[in-house]
């Protein structure tokens, strides 16, 4: 699982990483796709064959990322995440998050026990 990235070259190491491990799969999402100066970076990592980078957006953002990133959005647009929508017992069966590259994806807002999730929508 792979997250934000600050510079140039933290994003170069990743791809290092990524193309001497082929047989590894490396997913997650960044708000770094906001920073200009590291887009074209992230998306040469995104782009390799066994890379799932998402852009990251919450309800907080307005700016939404270009056609070219697919999205996990906390509460926002997309298909629900069956994991935490109920619909299977994990992510692991699941596995759409490092499977599939073309779907956006919408996260519930969670904190502790599945009891006490938080709707962002209690504060508007």
């Amino acid at each position: 699982m792979v997250g934000d990235f600050y510079t140039v070259e933290y994003i170069e190491k990743w791809i290092e990483i990524a193309k001497r491990l082929p047989l590894v799969i490396f997913f997650g999402s960044t708000r770094s796709w906001r920073c200009e100066d590291l887009s074209d970076k992230l998306k040469e990592f995104r782009d390799l064959p066994n890379v799932y980078l998402k852009a990251s957006v919450d309800l907080t953002h307005t700016d939404k990322p270009c056609r070219s990133w697919r999205v996990w959005s906390v509460e926002g647009e997309g298909n629900p995440c069956p994991h935490d929508y109920d619909l299977v017992e994990s992510c692991l069966a699941c596995k759409r998050c490092w499977t599939i590259r073309d779907f956006d994806l919408k996260l519930k807002l969670r904190w502790g026990d599945k009891g006490e999730y938080v709707n962002p929508h209690l504060f508007d």
